[in-house]
């Protein structure tokens, strides 16, 4: 039996975890060739232990990188929607610059405020909606991560 081969149990809890043993079970575990044949028993259960210790930094460490890989892609996420966001908002400008969409001036001038003008307004405040609810979710994204928002 080996270290990996430990049970894994629902905690009380409902958490999965790993059967918690003594450290003379460890023991066991490590000398499963009979390796400390020739130990005393404090020397054969501290050199398990730095084993067991040992694994479970590795462990720790594989974990660890695998965690800073989800977050990263996290963060680029979070710069996809900056950039999302960003369009949205060069869209929702180049909307408000069509002859429909101009201000109070113009239409005063023209004397035109019909069907299109009122479309094209509402087509600029859903870019302009749709730039916030990006910017929200990206700086949401950020501040989850512990960093500032753009």
């Amino acid at each position: 039996m080996t270290i990996a081969d430990s049970r894994v149990v629902k905690r009380k809890d409902g958490i999965a975890g790993v059967d918690r043993m003594w450290d003379s079970q460890w023991v066991s575990v490590v000398n499963h060739d009979n390796c400390y044949r020739d130990w005393s028993k404090e020397d054969a259960i501290a050199h398990a232990v730095k084993l067991t210790e040992q694994y479970m930094a590795s462990e720790f460490a594989k974990q660890l990188v695998a965690l800073q890989s989800r977050l990263d892609a996290v963060g680029r996420l979070a710069d996809s929607l900056v950039g999302q966001a960003d369009d949205a908002y060069v869209r929702y400008i180049g909307a408000l610059n069509t002859d429909e969409c101009k201000g109070q001036q113009f239409k005063l001038h023209n004397g035109k405020f019909g069907e299109a003008e009122l479309e094209a307004h509402k087509k600029a405040a859903s870019l302009f909606a749709k730039h916030r609810e990006l910017m929200a979710a990206a700086n949401e994204l950020r501040a989850a991560l512990g960093g500032e928002s753009p």
